[in-house]
């Protein structure tokens, strides 16, 4: 009977503690360095949550605006639509120009430079502060793939960002969430109850895990009690 009675107990602090728990989501310690925006980490383990990734570029993408004294608005508009500003070169006047279409040529090309020029030293900032807010799982991630060496070269951030898409989205994303719908399902094991070398599972029992697969956007998992 004591041995029974301390069973129950022992079950029942568990229990308690498992309440407290959040299945399936383990998040990064890294917190950023800018100010105001520590929270906004890109990470890649069982923690990363890909519905925050936009959330995350709008946020650095604000920040940005400001910061960023020249094409600011640019520079915002380009992390959002995940395409770099097309600077077109101008047409050199022909032969039989007059003084007038040659002195707008001249000027319509310098202020083609400037732009291209100011657009290159934006690129790069956006580079480094993207970079600077993924974590070390992150980064280790994004130099496996490919294309990671061309834009560290290049310091491009708009590749960047769509490494990072790619990571949250695409062929990654999907395994990502898959990683998270197994964690969710090892919790929920483990709160399976074991008597005399038998196995019981009850609805009751799959609950944590299933309240995690769906608050995590993995309502399609399928939850059977045997």
């Amino acid at each position: 009977m004591e041995f029974w009675w301390g069973m129950m107990l022992g079950d029942k602090k568990k229990n308690n503690a498992q309440k407290g728990r959040s299945y399936g989501s383990t998040k990064s310690q890294f917190k950023a360095k800018t100010a105001g925006l520590e929270h906004v980490v890109f990470d890649y383990g069982p923690g990363m949550r890909p519905d925050d990734f936009q959330t995350n570029v709008d946020s650095l993408a604000e920040h940005l605006a400001g910061a960023l004294k020249k094409q600011g608005t640019i520079a915002a508009k380009s992390i959002k639509t995940l395409e770099a500003p097309q600077f077109l070169e101008p047409d050199a006047p022909g032969s039989n120009a007059t003084t007038k279409q040659e002195m707008w040529f001249k000027h319509e090309f310098e202020l083609y430079l400037r732009n291209k020029s100011n657009w290159d030293d934006c690129n790069g900032r956006i580079y480094e502060k993207f970079l600077s807010h993924s974590s070390p799982s992150m980064r280790t991630k994004l130099e496996s793939m490919p294309g990671w060496t061309q834009t560290e070269d290049n310091q491009d951030g708009i590749a960047l960002i769509k490494l990072l898409h790619s990571v949250n989205f695409d062929q990654d994303g999907s395994k990502q969430l898959m990683l998270e719908l197994v964690t969710a399902t090892k919790s929920c094991s483990s709160a399976t109850r074991r008597k005399n070398g038998t196995s019981t599972t009850t609805p009751g029992s799959l609950m944590p895990g299933w309240r995690c697969a769906r608050s995590r956007g993995l309502w399609q998992a399928k939850w059977t009690a045997s």
